[in-house]
């Protein structure tokens, strides 16, 4: 069976206009001087992961999926949430989604992984006091901002040693405000707190049964009293 040929990822359009034309000798001695002059940045460019877009104009209520990345069986929850909520506000609905206690570390980000060094990443309050400045505080960006098509997905960490990875998927996006935060569906209670990491718990999976109504319960309380309410 013949190979199938590999596809050759398209140029930037400044770049391929830059060398049409020219012969492969040409492009060859044409690379030190565009590495020189800000070339390297373009070519970095196509490996940049969507940046935020936009809030939405009017207030909408986002259907998501959480899913703790690993998982095996899964362990998720899917939530109605307002599309205004603000990344601070997601960390604190997801530590109470998951049982988190909020003792470790935390970041969001946008790209192929949380640790992409092309993801775009979100600063919690502790990076702003540590003086780290690649990225944007998490208590400026909006939930829509991050989240804005079906298909989106937001990643998360929490604890940087056990490394509990996170996707958030946009799933649909109601037109309409959100009156209640709540807790449609799950599956499963979360790993214990400092427990090792979804590596051991996969090998001796305590599977817990979620109690998708009593969370639901606790969710709509928090979100009354430190979302709707501001």
């Amino acid at each position: 069976m013949a190979r199938r040929p590999t596809r050759q990822p398209d140029l930037p359009p400044e770049l391929a206009q830059l060398v049409s034309g020219l012969t492969l000798d040409q492009m060859r001695g044409l690379l030190p001087q565009l590495l020189a002059h800000g070339g390297e940045q373009l070519l970095d460019a196509r490996r940049k992961p969507a940046s935020r877009r936009q809030p939405r104009r009017d207030p909408a209520t986002l259907v998501l999926r959480i899913d703790l990345a690993g998982a095996k069986p899964p362990v998720w929850r899917r939530v109605e949430v307002p599309s205004t909520l603000m990344l601070d506000q997601v960390h604190d609905l997801l530590q109470l989604l998951f049982g988190w206690y909020d003792g470790h570390l935390h970041r969001f980000a946008l790209g192929s992984s949380v640790w992409d060094r092309d993801a775009e990443s979100f600063l919690s309050g502790y990076d702003l006091d540590e003086g780290e400045q690649d990225g944007t505080p998490e208590a400026e960006v909006r939930l829509d901002e991050v989240l804005a098509e079906p298909g989106d997905v937001l990643r998360y960490v929490y604890d940087y040693g056990d490394e509990w990875l996170h996707t958030l998927k946009l799933e649909k996006v109601l037109p309409v405000p959100c009156l209640r935060l709540r807790v449609l569906a799950g599956k499963h209670a979360a790993p214990a707190e400092d427990s090792g990491g979804i590596w051991t718990w996969n090998d001796d999976p305590d599977l817990e049964p979620l109690d998708v109504e009593l969370l639901d319960e606790d969710v709509a309380e928090w979100g009354a009293e430190h979302v709707l309410a501001q």
